[in-house]
C-alpha cells in the first residue's frame, strides 16, 4: 500500500558480489582483548564459531525475501566480539563500500557483547564512485549480554542509484544498555528494519534516526520495540525532512508482552515537508498484554511555517537557506544524542552537502 514492492526488487542484479575488501576498518586501531574479523576471514580460520549463532533471527518486520537471501547468500561481513568486563573508551570505526552497478553484495554481521563489557562503533556506508548503482542486503545480530553497553552511529551515504536493505535485531539481556543513532542520507531505494528485544530486567533500548530525502528517494522503515522482561525501558525518535517527490513511511510497534509489568516506552516520529509532492506516511502502533505500563506513541507532520521563513528573510536571508537552517535544526535533536563529537560535525557538513 504505501511502498511498492517493484523499488526494492533484484531484477537490475545479474551477480553476487564477493569483494572481500567492501567491508573494512583499520586493524591497529583494535584493542588486543577485542575480536573483530571479516566473516570470510573467521569462516576459513575458525568456521565453529559461528555455529553457535546460526539460529539467530532477524527483525521479522516484513522483509523475509531479503531476510532469506541474506540468511542463505552472505559472503561478507564482521564479526566483533568483547569480552567480559572490557570497557575501554576505544571507538571502532567500519566503513562499507557499496557494490557496482548490476550487482548485490550480501552481508551479515555480528556484534557480540560478554557481560559487563562497553564499547563505541560507527558504521559509515558508502560509494566508490557517485554511479555506483548496486544492491546492498545488511543483515546485523547484536547480542548484549548482562551489564554491557554499546554506542552505536550508522551513517548511510551511499550514491543515488543504489539500493539498500538494512535489518537490525537486538538482544538486550539484564541492565543491558544500547543506544542505537541512524542517519539515512543516500540511495535511492532504503527498507530499514530494527527491532530491539528487551529480554531482562532492566534493560534499557534508545534507538533514534533521521531520514533526509530528495528528488525520488524512498525511505520504508519498520521497528519494534519488544518488552519481554519488566522494568524495562525504550525510547524511539525518528525525524524525516521531505523534499521534491521524496518518500517516506515508518511503521513502528511497541510489544509489552504479558509479563513485562512497569514497562516505560516511548514512540514518536516527527516529518517535515519542504514540497507541496514530498510524502510521508506514519503508522505508530501499540500491543500491550500487561496492566501496569506506561507507553506513549505519536506521530506530526508539517510544513516550515511561513513566518519563520520571513523572518529569516527579513534578516537579509536567502529563502532556500532559511530553509535549510530550519531543517538542520529540525534534526539536531537527534544529532545532540550521538557520544561522537567528531561525528557530529560530519554529520552536519554531510546534512548541509545534500541539500
Amino acid at each position: 500500500r504505501f511502498s511498492p514492492k517493484s523499488r526494492f526488487g533484484l531484477q537490475s542484479s545479474s551477480h553476487v558480489d564477493e569483494t572481500i575488501s567492501s567491508v573494512i576498518w583499520n586493524s591497529e586501531d583494535i584493542d588486543k582483548p577485542i575480536t573483530l574479523k571479516s566473516i570470510d576471514e573467521l569462516l576459513l580460520e575458525n568456521p565453529d564459531t559461528l555455529s553457535d549463532y546460526r539460529d539467530l533471527k532477524g527483525p521479522e518486520l516484513g522483509s523475509d525475501q531479503s531476510y532469506f537471501l541474506t540468511n542463505s547468500l552472505f559472503t561478507n561481513g564482521f564479526f566483533l566480539k568483547v569480552p567480559k568486563n572490557h570497557s575501554g573508551d576505544q571507538t571502532i570505526l567500519i566503513r562499507h563500500q557499496a557494490p557496482p552497478a548490476n550487482s548485490i553484495s550480501v552481508r551479515r554481521n555480528f556484534i557480540i557483547l560478554e557481560e559487563s563489557s562497553k564499547i563505541n562503533l560507527v558504521e559509515i556506508f558508502e560509494s566508490e564512485t557517485a554511479n555506483d548503482s548496486g544492491f546492498v542486503s545488511n543483515l546485523t545480530h547484536v547480542l548484549c549480554d548482562k551489564d554491557a553497553s554499546i554506542n552505536r552511529l550508522a551513517i548511510q551515504n551511499m550514491a543515488p542509484g543504489t539500493c539498500f536493505h538494512n535489518l537490525e535485531n537486538i538482544d538486550l539481556q539484564s541492565s543491558a544498555s544500547v543506544l542505537n543513532v541512524s542517519c539515512m542520507l543516500g540511495c535511492s531505494s532504503n527498507r530499514i528494519e530494527t527491532r530491539g528485544n528487551l529480554l531482562g530486567e532492566e534493560a534499557d533500548f534508545r534507538n533514534y534516526s533521521f531520514v533526509l530525502g530528495k528528488k525520488d528517494q524512498i525511505f520504508d522503515q519498520r521497528t519494534a520495540q519488544h518488552h519481554v522482561a519488566a522494568h524495562c525501558s525504550s525510547n524511539l525518535l525518528s525525524k524525516n525532512i521531505l523534499r521534491d517527490q521524496s518518500k517516506s513511511i515508518f511503521s513502528g510497534l511497541i510489544e509489552v508482552a504479558e509479563g513485562a509489568q512497569y514497562s516505560n516506552a516511548l514512540q514518536t516520529n516527527r516529518n517535515l515537508l519542504l514540497s507541496d509532492e514530498a510524502e510521508a506516511n506514519s503508522l505508530p502502533g501499540l500491543e500491550i498484554l500487561a496492566n501496569d505500563v506506561k507507553c506513549t506513541h505519536g506521530a506530526t507532520t508539517s510544513a516550515i511555517d511561513e513566518d519563520e521563513i520571513f523572518y529569516l528573510q527579513s534578516r537579509g536571508i536567502d529563502k532556500r537557506v532559511a530553509e535549510n537552517l530550519i531543517a538542520l535544526g529540525f534534526i539536531e535533536e537527534i544529532i545532540d544524542q550521538i557520544p561522537f563529537d567528531e561525528q557530529k560535525e560530519n554529520i552536519r557538513n554531510l546534512v548541509s552537502e545534500k541539500f
